[in-house]
């Protein structure tokens, strides 16, 4: 029964995996048929784009199921990706800004508003929040180099910020206009990231009561459960 049990446990262990990295893939899809679609499929002339292939890369995706996924989708999707951010308050008045990639604004929007709503949040207006953010640049990338010549290198590529994380990871943040620089410098150096993103870092983080944090958790797994989702920011202390 134990190993019975414990081949239960891997199954159903895989298979929650399996679904997170389909979800990833889905949205890395949406992002590189929407660059290319609109600034099309040459990435030396489309930063849009390669900056998708760079952040599909990161995740383990391979160059063949890139282009045979890009394609595919170009030749048999005439629909339109767009990006929308929303933004507004959450639990305790946690400032939220909710990125995403879709067809079909209205019905993102219905949805977003739903789960706001859910938890006592309002989903607001646009520039409502995106205030009390600034956009950055984040580069993670895995070095058993040495910490002097990871900080030599952040100097070179102009590091606002660097964060020495477990298991060798190294998160490098610079300004968004530096980050074409950084990934030069870092190939350069025959060092591949393992993931490139954009991210809005509030100015001022805010602390709330143990019941709203509990409710922004669940606010912040229902968001994440919507497919035309692609990224989550929020100016709360808590770690999600």
């Amino acid at each position: 029964m134990s190993g019975h049990s414990k081949w239960a446990n891997t199954k159903h262990r895989k298979a929650s995996q399996d679904a997170k990295k389909g979800k990833i893939f889905t949205r890395i899809i949406r992002e590189l048929v929407t660059a290319a679609k609109i600034g099309g499929t040459d990435p030396s002339s489309n930063s849009r784009l390669r900056t998708a292939m760079d952040k599909a890369l990161s995740q383990n995706m391979t160059k063949e199921t890139i282009d045979r996924a890009v394609f595919r989708n170009l030749k048999n999707n005439n629909i339109l990706m767009k990006k929308f951010t929303y933004e507004g308050y959450g639990p305790g008045g946690v400032a939220i800004m909710v990125d995403c990639f879709s067809d079909n604004n209205k019905r993102i929007a219905s949805e977003i508003r739903y789960s706001f709503n859910r938890v006592g949040g309002n989903l607001g207006t646009s520039g409502s929040v995106s205030y009390l953010f600034q956009k950055k640049g984040t580069i993670s990338i895995q070095s058993i180099l040495s910490e002097d010549y990871i900080l030599d290198l952040a100097l070179q590529i102009k590091s606002e910020n660097i964060s020495f994380q477990k298991n060798n990871l190294i998160d490098i943040h610079v300004s968004w206009e530096n980050i074409n620089l950084a990934k030069k410098i870092l190939n350069k150096n025959n060092i591949i990231p393992k993931k490139i993103a954009t991210i809005m870092i509030p100015f001022v983080k805010i602390t709330i009561n143990r019941e709203n944090e509990e409710k922004l958790i669940h606010l912040i797994q229902l968001l994440k459960n919507l497919s035309d989702v692609q990224a989550i920011y929020h100016n709360s202390q808590i770690n999600i």
